[in-house]
């Protein structure tokens, strides 16, 4: 992942700050390069093509309740940590 100019380093920053509880009251959703990034703090529902790689990453603390269907690994109220890949490349 990278931002314009191949910043990894603004590329991450931009992403802490979207995710901060400054903007906790809106709803952001990003593009970086040719990823998709929503921040989510309830819900959200995804769509995408069979094979297509999606991430969850909790930011800021634990993120728990997460559940998805349709996925290689399916996730029934898991609770994902900050730090850990348990929600990487699934």
């Amino acid at each position: 992942m990278t931002s314009a100019g191949g910043r990894l380093d603004h590329a991450l920053a931009n992403l802490l700050i979207a995710a901060s509880d400054r903007w906790s009251t809106l709803r952001i959703d990003l593009v970086v390069d040719q990823a998709r990034i929503y921040v989510v703090r309830d819900e959200v529902e995804l769509e995408g093509r069979v094979g297509e790689p999606v991430s969850l990453l909790a930011v800021g603390g634990p993120a728990g309740g997460v559940s998805t269907t349709g996925l290689h690994w399916p996730l029934g109220g898991a609770q994902l940590e900050t730090g850990l890949g348990f929600g990487m490349s699934n």
